[in-house]
């Protein structure tokens, strides 16, 4: 059964590449939390090639972030904003929405 909900949220995977010193990637995993919007919302957004307004309006929470002490990090605009200046983790979770929005990989235009 199909439950339409007004203010609708889900949680999304969201891998997130680290360089390591011999070339390589480890990933590193997380769970978003975004705000689902209306098809053309998500045009305006995805036209909008600018990954920060895609996340400053769909990425609403998270969970398995921790800080540098290893305790985790509660959501708030501002640690998004942090989060938001690692370029790895912003391409990444831009990504991850828009993957799961559309059920396809997303590639980035240039």
């Amino acid at each position: 059964m199909l439950t339409i909900r007004k203010q609708e949220t889900f949680d999304w995977p969201v891998p997130v590449q680290r360089p390591r010193a011999d070339g390589k990637f480890d990933t590193h995993v997380f769970t978003a939390t975004f705000k689902a919007v209306s098809s053309t919302r998500f045009t305006e957004l995805m036209d909008a090639h600018d990954d920060a307004v895609v996340l400053q309006t769909a990425w609403v929470g998270w969970s398995d972030i921790n800080d540098e002490h290893g305790n985790p990090l509660p959501y708030s605009e501002d640690a998004r904003e942090m989060l938001m200046e690692d370029l790895a983790i912003r391409r990444a979770t831009a990504r991850a929405f828009a993957e799961a929005m559309t059920g396809q990989e997303y590639r980035r235009k240039n």
